[in-house]
């Protein structure tokens, strides 16, 4: 029996709305795998390094001083 036998087999046994889920199923397979072709990155890594660190060095990312700690008691 082959792959396509078998999975006739199993669908014709299920109820027609099953049957219909099914269907929705193999469609979305479909879809996915017409959709899914891998996508080229259009950044160069350089260029993004450079882009990473100018914001880092935003003022919004600057730490600003935070003052000194008490000193503290020892613990025995």
């Amino acid at each position: 029996m082959t792959l396509e036998q078998a999975i006739l087999e199993k669908v014709r046994s299920l109820s027609p709305d099953k049957q219909q889920e099914i269907l929705d199923f193999a469609e979305f397979l479909l879809q996915k795998s017409r959709t899914a072709s891998p996508q080229k990155l259009s950044i160069q890594p350089k260029q993004s390094l450079v882009e990473f660190y100018g914001y880092i060095q935003d003022e919004t990312f600057i730490r600003q001083p935070q003052g000194t700690q008490p000193d503290r008691e020892l613990l025995a």
